[in-house]
C-alpha cells in the first residue's frame, strides 16, 4: 500500500505474528539516501480453553515469550492477550502494583483481548489473579 509518499508492508507470519514494515519513498535520482525500514512487531497470547484446569498445559500459549532462543521483543512493543476461555481471567504482573512495565487487565470475559505495550526492557512475569497458578512471562530488549 502507498500512502502519503510512504510504502507500507503488512505480513502475517504465523503464530498470530504481525510485522509491519514501514518504508519512505524516495527519488533515486536525488542525492538523498534511503530511508531504513522500522518493523513494529505485535505479538498476540492467548488464554487457552480449561486453563482455569491446573492439569492445562500452557494456560498462557506462549508461555514465555518471545520462545525458546528468540531474541526479547523490543521494547515500545505490544503484546495482545486473548481470552480463548470459557471463564474470566485476569493478566496481572507479578511484582510491585506501581511503577514502569506494570499492567493489569482487570477481569478478561471470555472473548475479551488485553493489549499492553511495554515502554521499558525486562523480563515481566505475570499471573491470573483469579487462578494464581496460572503463569507467563513476557522478555523485552
Amino acid at each position: 500500500m502507498i500512502l502519503n509518499n510512504m510504502i507500507i508492508l503488512i505480513l502475517g507470519i504465523g503464530s498470530g505474528v504481525s510485522v509491519i514494515f514501514t518504508l519512505s519513498v524516495f527519488n533515486f535520482a536525488s542525492n538523498t539516501s534511503p530511508t531504513v525500514a522500522t518493523a513494529q512487531l505485535t505479538k498476540d497470547i492467548h488464554i487457552s480453553v480449561g486453563a482455569s484446569i491446573p492439569q492445562t498445559p500452557n494456560a498462557y500459549n506462549p508461555p514465555i515469550f518471545p520462545s525458546g532462543n528468540n531474541e526479547p521483543l523490543p521494547h515500545g512493543d505490544t503484546v495482545t492477550w486473548h481470552n480463548d476461555d470459557q471463564t474470566f481471567h485476569t493478566v496481572t504482573l507479578q511484582g510491585p502494583s506501581t511503577g514502569p512495565g506494570y499492567f493489569d487487565s482487570g477481569i478478561l470475559s471470555p472473548g475479551e483481548s488485553y493489549p499492553h505495550m511495554f515502554p521499558t526492557a525486562g523480563t515481566f512475569s505475570y499471573y491470573c489473579t483469579i487462578h494464581p497458578f496460572m503463569k507467563g512471562v513476557v522478555r523485552v530488549g
